[in-house]
């Protein structure tokens, strides 16, 4: 790849990228969508093998695959390939375990991978190749590539995809967020019948009994802890005791919430702390996490292109409050601030909020556009709108010409739940965090001139944590 087609900044950037990196030290880059932080993702796999790029998307692997060519293997990995457990009951941890211990016997051949790294290039014809354990034989490909590029998604199922190479590099940083949610699990009475194929002697059965009855016996989180510190010196090296002491340890430290018959815990060795222990390692993204700007040696915070944002705070969307503001007040507030010379993007806090706001918008006469026009197109001509939920298609991962203004009708918080309650004890503050990350994500949708408006009161708290590239006027 040939650094010299950048302007002579970003060259100096990148050089002071690799200048790190070659000494050993971790790097993070925050910098504003559409600075070119794929390019620098590829270029530094190039340069650097052997190397492993991590995105967020399918999509994004073959972005990076067309920057860097052919020179660069890929994996990925979903649950709907699974030939062995249904999509909606599929748990990384059982196949882990069925593997380990010989219940899934599906096995790839050294031919078999080399078919796939030599003919199998697109998303279909993976797919479509059903002969073999498609997990393993995309791991195998992945790991002896010089050069390789996976999801998120794929290192939270294979962490030791990244143990071989010398740099790791996280595009689109703020996706650990998400990988923390992603990584709780959640152990129900079918689960543990699951686990119950796993039992190969008297110890495995003692174990599994004990664990059965401390589920049982249990009224609360507290409880069901009480009963796990009992269990804490149980040895074994079984994978049903591997598996069932992984989730006593997660309980014991605290990562785990017990409700209606459900545990949920996040496991202690999960992939993020395999993925962040890396060194060297450059993260990127519109926004950096503390728990990953925490484990780097230097991070860098680009302002770059700024997107002024207004804050509107005449109204407070919070959950127990916004169920007394009437939705065409709301409508109207959204309408107030749409640009008639540009393309518009209102974002809601929900589906129905989303819904009623376009019906009412239509009905005023402002020309909506579907989202599937919006994806299909990438364009949105002068006075156009077009409404979507927080987190939805329209407010990550896509660039639209045209966009002028992004309103984001209510602070993003996300609904409580336990995945997210757990998580939190590990990144802290989670709720406002992935409030942040929404809004950030939505408003970085506008790539040319352009400005934003925050309608919540709420807002006022969140301005400070902002990412760099975005000017808060007000």
């Amino acid at each position: 790849m040939a650094v010299s087609v950048v302007d002579a900044e970003k060259r100096d950037l990148i050089d002071r990228i690799m200048d790190r990196l070659k000494k050993g030290y971790s790097v993070s880059l925050e910098a504003p969508p559409g600075y070119g932080k794929t390019f620098i993702a590829s270029y530094v796999a190039t340069e650097l093998a052997p190397s492993i790029v991590i995105t967020r998307t399918h999509a994004e692997i073959s972005e990076v695959v067309s920057m860097a060519g052919k020179k660069i293997a890929y994996a990925y990995g979903r649950p709907s390939i699974c030939k062995k457990m249904p999509r909606d009951s599929f748990s990384y941890s059982i196949c882990r375990a069925f593997a380990s211990s010989g219940i899934c016997r599906e096995t790839v051949s050294r031919r078999e991978i080399a078919y796939i790294a030599a003919r199998v290039r697109s998303e279909k014809e993976i797919r479509d190749y059903r002969d073999a354990c498609l997990y393993r034989a995309m791991k195998v490909y992945a790991e002896k590539a010089r050069r390789a590029s996976v999801t998120y998604d794929y290192v939270i199922a294979n962490p030791s995809i990244v143990e071989n190479k010398r740099v790791v590099i996280m595009d689109e940083a703020q996706k650990i967020i998400e990988i923390m949610v992603q990584s709780v699990e959640f152990t129900s009475p079918e689960r543990v019948s699951e686990l119950s194929k796993l039992a190969r002697d008297e110890s495995d059965r003692r174990l599994l009994y004990a664990f059965k009855a401390a589920m049982k016996r249990s009224a609360s989180t507290r409880d069901l802890i009480s009963y796990f510190d009992k269990m804490s010196s149980w040895t074994g090296d079984s994978p049903l005791a591997s598996e069932i002491m992984g989730i006593v340890d997660a309980c014991l430290a605290g990562r785990c919430l017990y409700t209606g018959g459900i545990l949920y815990y996040l496991p202690i060795n999960i992939s993020i702390n395999t993925l962040l222990s890396r060194k060297p390692l450059l993260a990127m993204g519109i926004m950096i996490p503390d728990i990953v700007s925490s484990r780097c040696d230097e991070a860098i915070r680009l302002g770059g292109r700024v997107i002024e944002a207004y804050i509107d705070d005449s109204i407070n969307m919070r959950y127990s409050e916004r169920e007394k503001i009437d939705i065409n007040y709301l409508a109207n507030l959204a309408a107030k601030y749409i640009d008639k010379d540009g393309g518009n993007l209102v974002v809601t806090v929900n589906k129905r909020y989303a819904d009623e706001i376009s019906k009412i918008l239509t009905s005023k006469g402002y020309k909506m556009l579907s989202k599937e026009d919006i994806i299909a197109k990438r364009y949105m001509a002068p006075g156009s709108v077009a409404v979507d939920v927080a987190g939805g298609s329209l407010t990550e991962g896509i660039n639209i010409l045209g966009l002028t203004r992004v309103i984001v009708l209510g602070a993003p918080y996300p609904s409580p739940s336990p995945e997210l309650d757990i998580a939190g004890k590990v990144v802290g503050n989670i709720y406002e965090k992935i409030a942040i990350l929404r809004t950030a994500q939505a408003v970085g949708r506008i790539r040319g001139r352009g400005s934003a408006v925050l309608i919540d009161q709420r807002f006022r708290e969140l301005r400070n944590a902002m990412p760099k590239w975005m000017d808060i006027i007000n």
